[in-house]
């Protein structure tokens, strides 16, 4: 069993993978200058 030496590890990955990617959309459509003023 193999496997379950990595599922935990790659689940962890993934779901910093897909934070990350939330964050960078959200982010997108703001300037620095937004986010200094905010």
């Amino acid at each position: 069993m193999n496997w379950r030496r990595y599922f935990w590890p790659v689940i962890g990955i993934a779901a910093v993978v897909f934070s990350l990617w939330l964050l960078i959309h959200e982010l997108r459509g703001i300037s620095l200058d937004d986010v200094w003023a905010g």
